[in-house]
């Protein structure tokens, strides 16, 4: 809740909160496929819930 507290405060359109949220978590940029999933799953979901499940990315959880 906080991160898409934040996330909100920082980024003006609900494009760049993706965008941010996806870099600050994987170190990365998402690929133009993955930045159009993912805003359309927060537009019908909400940042809250799409914040959870960038936590849950593999990518996240398994650091190399």
């Amino acid at each position: 809740q906080h991160f898409a507290s934040d996330l909100q405060a920082t980024q003006v359109t609900p494009a760049a909160q993706v965008t941010q949220a996806f870099s600050r978590l994987t170190g990365r940029l998402p690929s133009t496929a993955e930045q159009a999933e993912l805003l359309a799953y927060a537009q019908q979901h909400g940042l809250e819930n799409l914040c959870r499940l960038l936590y849950n990315l593999h990518e996240f959880v398994f650091v190399d």
